[in-house]
């Protein structure tokens, strides 16, 4: 039965009355949640019988006290009092990357002193001449040769200071850079020569000696983990895979070196308050567009600057490299995923990639294609059963064939149970929509404007197997009652009255094609200009 010591509040005592021993403990495993992580040290010592002190060393700085955790194994070994500090005296060994730039900064340190004080003594030089350029002339007796000799001897030695002094700078120049260089990484790294660790120090009383295996459990705040998927397709008929990674952060001040890692959506330094629940009102879960009440779609936007993760994030922060936090949806029940290898992640606070695990999903493809904004068709790919698996919104790159297509998001808030990815352009689907100028037309009706307008679109399957086309095209709606929108023709397409969008489901065997025509009439008033051609805006250079 292990003996077990947990506390929120801290004991400080007089430690001087018993034998005191310093203990070196290693960080065996990491509990990682999406803010803050938990460490789990293990210690191994031999105990006297009796009372003594035993201060367990070279722990996180970011230790949250009340959070700290002791077991021992020995069931001799009672704990008595427990107590925890900041220590900033004791040296710690430097990594070996900050000891190497700490070196070579101070080198070019040197460099830079040694060359500034030659620039003086050349400046000083310079001013001492130019303070002692007269030096009499004809007039007093002084022969012309020896004039000549003191100016060619002037003019030379002021041009060799002032070269060297041109050098001199351009190399400062140089030097600078490159202590800023070294200084931005040694900043970048958390650097310090001298990082200060916790303590804790514990007050014990072992019945018998023997060996003692202690474990030492806290939570650190600068940690934390981010969502990272990728999505592959690897052709239009066989299931989706979806590669669950994570970017893990730790900026604890300790390199967590091959530690087993479990990844959890629990919120441990939310406090211990108990829950309570709030009115779940359903129809918060929906949104209403056009006077059409819709589910929230569970879509992947195909655009990297929209819906993307700042959670790793560096940002300008009084000049210090800070974690960036946004908020997520996550399920009401926590999850936990551990983590099978051991991992490094370094206290430099970047990002490092862990492998969570893989899932094959169920996909059913179909081609999506709105010739009048695109001349291409997109394939598509609805997947099913991804909200039972646990995740976490964040960003995903899509794969197809082998191919990078782009970054997208997963939503884990969505209500709906079909994931729709965007898999790119087919080429091999033939998209043309051309207007039928024999049947569009102008007409004077009296005090009125008439148009008419024909639209003729066909889509060729130029695959060695059968598709599906989602065609996509619309009607103009009018929301004056001078203007008058007339359907003509829409080949059997589903409307939707409230948007005058229209829809065709296409099945198309391989080398089979098929047309369809739209015609729609706008009446207006002639006293009223109205454009009957909708626009689209891009970018344009401006010479």
């Amino acid at each position: 039965m292990k003996n077990l010591f947990a506390f929120s509040a801290l004991f400080f005592i007089s430690v001087g009355m018993f034998a005191q021993s310093n203990v070196s403990s290693k960080i065996t495993q990491v509990t990682v949640y999406l803010q803050g992580a938990q460490l789990v040290h293990t210690a191994e010592t031999q105990v006297s019988q009796g009372k003594q002190t035993v201060v367990f060393t070279g722990l996180s700085a970011d230790m949250q006290p009340e959070s700290v955790v002791l077991e021992c194994g020995n069931k001799n070994v009672v704990f008595q009092s427990v107590s925890i500090r900041n220590n900033y005296l004791k040296e710690q060994t430097p990594n070996a990357k900050i000891a190497e730039l700490q070196e070579k900064s101070a080198l070019v340190e040197e460099k830079l002193a040694t060359l500034r004080a030659e620039k003086g003594v050349y400046a000083k030089e310079r001013d001492m001449l130019f303070r002692n350029e007269a030096i009499g002339g004809t007039a007093n007796n002084v022969p012309i040769a020896e004039i000549e000799k003191a100016a060619d001897f002037f003019r030379k030695r002021n041009n060799e200071i002032n070269v060297f002094l041109l050098k001199a700078d351009a190399e400062e120049r140089k030097l600078i850079k490159e202590s800023a260089g070294y200084t931005a990484q040694l900043l970048e790294m958390n650097a310090k020569e001298n990082p200060p660790t916790s303590e804790v120090t514990v007050v014990l009383d072992a019945k018998t000696r023997g060996e003692a295996i202690f474990t030492l459990k806290y939570l650190v705040r600068n940690a934390g983990w981010a969502p990272k998927y990728d999505v592959r397709a690897e052709n239009a008929i066989d299931p989706v895979k979806l590669d669950y990674h994570a970017n893990v952060f730790n900026k604890s001040g300790l390199d967590w070196t091959e530690v087993l890692m479990i990844l959890s959506t629990s919120e441990p330094l939310q406090g211990a308050e108990k829950p309570t629940l709030e009115t779940w009102d359903i129809a918060e879960s929906t949104t209403r567009i056009a006077g059409v009440q819709k589910n929230l779609e569970s879509v992947m936007i195909m655009d990297s600057k929209s819906n993307r993760s700042d959670y790793l994030k560096k940002e300008d922060r009084g000049g210090e490299d800070e974690v960036a936090f946004q908020q997520v949806a996550v399920q009401e029940l926590s999850a936990e995923f551990e983590i099978e290898l051991p991992y490094t992640i370094l206290a430099d606070g970047k990002p490092y990639v862990v492998d969570v695990t893989s899932f094959t999903l169920p996909a059913t493809y179909m081609h999506y294609a709105v010739p009048k904004q695109d001349a291409d068709a997109f394939l598509t790919a609805k997947v099913v059963g991804w909200n039972a698996l646990n995740l976490v919104s964040g960003k995903a790159s899509v794969y197809f064939a082998g191919t990078y297509l782009g970054q997208s998001f997963i939503n884990t808030a969505s209500v709906d149970d079909t994931l729709s990815l965007s898999l790119g352009r087919d080429k091999r689907v033939a998209l043309s929509r051309k207007q039928k100028s024999e049947l569009s037309k102008r007409q004077l009706l009296g005090n009125n404007e008439k148009e008419t307008f024909y639209f003729e679109t066909t889509v060729r399957n130029n695959r060695d197997k059968e598709i599906n086309v989602l065609l996509e095209d619309q009607l103009p709606i009018s929301s004056d009652g001078e203007i008058e929108v007339a359907m003509l023709e829409i080949s059997g397409a589903e409307l939707e009255k409230n948007t005058g969008k229209l829809s065709w489901n296409i099945k198309l065997a391989p080398g089979e094609s098929k047309t369809i025509t739209l015609g729609y009439s706008i009446k207006t008033p002639k006293s009223m200009k109205v454009s009957n051609i909708k626009y689209r805006v891009i970018s344009s250079p401006s010479f």
